[in-house]
């Protein structure tokens, strides 16, 4: 079965709130904390504090009958604290004159910011949006990054060890390179002084070479007529 709901009264509430306060007075300040002319304005201050704060607003039934008590009990205090019908009147017009004004104020507040600022009046945010809170990264780009991490440092560490064996395949390298241009040129000698030698020799022959003797032009005309 559903339980019934009790209906909503939130004049009652603070009536109530108020009811424990005035208990507490009085259990300190004994049973005539409220009996003289001060506590009993204390009193229908609270009581008219309680009839604006519900004034203008949608009530229920019950709520509606508790506020026309509180008035009306309201209303016999003040006759009771300010017997003058004329204190009477002229307290409510000086309380009205204050809620006209503030309330005026209030209207030409608003007005004023508009005029300065349309989009704050309206409600609307003017100031830059919060900044997003950066994505998550999921798990596997995470493990990724860190592998991708672990293999540059291992790199990093292996490089001194991969100069240092560039380095010894070079030496290795030019090494080798200048051996086989020492074979190279330890071929090359014999056959330059075998060159040498024969350059030697053909002038040897050429010196041998008896010289050409000259015969006169007389001496080879006779002979050629002979």
């Amino acid at each position: 079965m559903d339980t019934p709901t009790k209906p909503v009264n939130r004049v009652h509430d603070d009536l109530a709130a108020w009811d424990k306060l005035e208990q507490h007075f009085t259990k300190r300040y004994g049973p005539q904390a409220f009996s003289d002319r001060e506590t009993q304005k204390v009193k229908a201050d609270i009581f008219r504090h309680i009839i604006r704060k519900h004034a203008g607003k949608p009530k229920n039934d019950m709520e509606r009958a508790e506020l026309k008590m509180l008035r009306a009990h309201h209303r016999a205090m003040n006759r009771r604290l300010y017997p003058n019908p004329w204190v009477r009147l002229a307290r409510n017009t000086v309380s009205l004159g204050t809620n006209i004004v503030v309330t005026g104020a209030k209207q030409l507040f608003k007005l004023l910011k508009f005029i300065i600022n349309p989009t704050a009046a309206n409600g609307k945010q003017t100031t830059l949006p919060a900044q997003t809170a950066p994505a998550q990264v999921p798990a596997t780009s995470q493990s990724q990054t860190a592998g991708q991490q672990q293999s540059r440092g291992a790199a990093i560490k292996n490089r001194p060890q991969q100069r240092s064996t560039q380095s010894q395949t070079t030496g290795q390298k030019q090494r080798s390179g200048q051996t086989t241009t020492k074979q190279n040129g330890q071929k090359q000698q014999p056959s330059t002084q075998k060159q040498t030698a024969q350059q030697g020799r053909t002038t040897a022959k050429v010196r041998k070479l008896p010289p050409r003797q000259m015969v006169p032009a007389s001496a080879s005309k006779g002979m050629r007529r002979s």
